[in-house]
């Protein structure tokens, strides 16, 4: 919640107050790792849940997405990958891709099951803390 609350400071007050986001990393947890599997910036057979090239293709898409601000990316992502209950779009399985903010160019792949599961038996025992 922090990382929120450093950002909407910087929108709210960024005339008054100098705040640099510009080297900010967006925090990878099972939420953004869900979504950005499903929008195929990354291949969950490849890139494993917490590791260090998920993480670096996160960053490089948040710096594309959003250039010297990727940390806008973050709060969509995350609050895409929340629980229904919660008002998210993609569950771990049978995601509600209709009313979503990226349904018009997700590629929606994994739709049967949840990303972080996907691949080698280690991904599926590193992964169980994304998942619970």
């Amino acid at each position: 919640m922090s990382r929120l609350t450093v950002q909407l400071l910087h929108e709210l007050v960024a005339d008054i107050v100098s705040i640099d986001i510009k080297e900010v990393r967006v925090p990878i947890d099972r939420l953004v790792y869900r979504v950005a599997c499903r929008l195929s910036i990354i291949d969950p057979g490849r890139e494993k849940p917490l590791s260090p090239r998920a993480d670096c293709r996160i960053q490089q898409f948040a710096e594309m997405a959003s250039p010297g601000q990727p940390l806008k990316i973050d709060e969509p992502m995350w609050l895409v990958g929340r629980p229904g209950t919660y008002g998210g779009y993609c569950y771990r399985t049978d995601p509600k891709c209709v009313s979503c903010l990226f349904e018009t160019f997700c590629s929606n792949p994994y739709r049967d099951r949840d990303p972080s599961t996907v691949g080698s038996p280690q991904a599926e025992g590193s992964s169980q803390a994304l998942t619970n």
